[in-house]
């Protein structure tokens, strides 16, 4: 019996380290997530455009570029997540201008929400295509859209070209990079970045469905 509790002991010793080790690399990692969780009142400002309830037990923030193609093909996917638990999620949007045109068009989408459109108008900059990546500006496409969307085309033009939306924008994106964010989109969710986004990574945040 001796002998066997000798040849048992190692093991149990070398289980116990791993367990050990185990707990300890978890805590840590679940500690450095910790540490890297941006406080929400640094991601959501004030005039923030947002859906869902003001006071929602998940808060999901997108930095993205109106001009952003990935951005464009992630929308929906968002917009259908955020629709699933509308009842738990308050998602915001924030700004990173990285392309030639995106302050003008998150410029324009801002005047939009003027006149109670603003997701209307973000959609419709993500699905027309033919103003993306040219030498200007395409302000008639935005006052095209403007006017689909039976908006005041005169107001919208003249909120179009606010400054003080273009500062808004400004801000975002000097926030954006000293949070050193990669590019857009980029999701936080609670104040933790998501290094993969996809519909089912989000949806296994447990955070998100409640799990």
């Amino acid at each position: 019996m001796k002998n066997k509790w000798m040849l048992l002991l190692p093991i149990l010793i070398l289980g116990a380290a791993f367990v050990g080790g185990t707990y300890y690399y978890k805590a840590s990692q679940e500690s450095k997530a910790e540490a890297n969780r941006v406080p929400l009142e640094q991601l959501v400002k004030p005039d923030s455009h947002f859906i869902g309830p003001e006071d929602a037990k998940v808060v999901m923030v997108e930095f993205l570029d109106p001009e952003c193609s990935a951005c464009a093909a992630y929308f929906p996917m968002v917009k259908g997540l955020v629709s699933e638990y509308k009842d738990r999620i308050k998602f915001v949007v924030r700004y990173m201008k990285l392309h030639g045109h995106s302050r003008e068009a998150a410029m324009a989408a801002e005047a939009a929400g003027l006149q109670g459109k603003y997701w209307e108008m973000l959609a419709q900059l993500f699905y027309r295509k033919e103003w993306v990546n040219q030498e200007k500006p395409r302000f008639d496409i935005f006052e095209d859209i403007a006017k689909n969307l039976n908006l005041d085309l005169e107001k919208f033009k003249k909120d179009s070209l606010n400054e003080d939306f273009g500062k808004k924008i400004d801000e975002d994106h000097l926030q954006g990079k000293a949070l050193a964010i990669p590019g857009t989109p980029t999701i936080f969710i609670n104040g933790k970045m998501i290094s993969e986004i996809s519909y089912e990574k989000l949806k296994d945040q447990p955070i998100v469905t409640g799990k």
